[in-house]
């Protein structure tokens, strides 16, 4: 390859890439979260468990379409749901790690990841963690983030994800419009 072709080549790199980034799927995971919550608050009350919720105030806008990070979140509180009894008590968190990350955590007061029972290679106990978990692992890495499980007074999980600049958030209806405004005619 030339010279020139493979500077045309880094010009066209380059002036494709804010188009990338402006349809880089955005949604701000305390809002996600937060409804993520409420839906599985009916699921608390009915089983009798205490839960809190500390969920920040701003949006925190991340990397990933809805639709996925509603899966996370809810992958992570299916397990609390499903591998601790009737009663086990949980919370949520959401915050701001820095300028640059947010951070989600589920920590259940259940028998923890290690519970006392048969072992998988891995070392978590069978049947604590599955495929919701898997999902939920790669959708995070997939978005650059980070997902991590750790048994201190019952199982906890930490998602931290990268957030988006603020220039880079275009919320999905403004997406759609970005593209409209963009195409060509004939």
């Amino acid at each position: 390859m030339t010279e020139l072709e493979q500077a045309v080549d880094t010009v066209i790199r380059e002036a494709r890439r804010p188009m990338r980034q402006a349809l880089m799927p955005v949604c701000d995971l305390a809002a996600v979260t937060r409804d993520r919550v409420a839906f599985w608050s009916a699921f608390a009350e009915e089983q009798r468990r205490q839960w809190a919720a500390h969920i920040a105030d701003v949006p925190l806008a991340v990397g990933l379409p809805r639709e996925e990070l509603e899966a996370v979140v809810d992958a992570l509180l299916d397990n609390v749901f499903t591998h601790t009894p009737a009663g086990t008590s949980f919370e949520v968190i959401v915050a701001a790690v820095g300028p640059e990350h947010a951070r989600l955590v589920v920590h259940d007061h259940g028998p923890g990841f290690h519970a006392s029972s048969p072992e998988t290679p891995f070392g978590l106990a069978v049947g604590r963690t599955g495929l919701g978990l898997d999902i939920a692992t790669r959708a995070v890495h997939a978005a650059g983030g980070t997902l991590e499980m750790d048994d201190d007074d019952g199982a906890v999980v930490r998602v931290e994800l990268p957030l988006v600049p603020a220039d880079a958030a275009v919320p999905p209806a403004d997406r759609r419009r970005h593209l409209v405004t963009h195409r060509w005619s004939d």
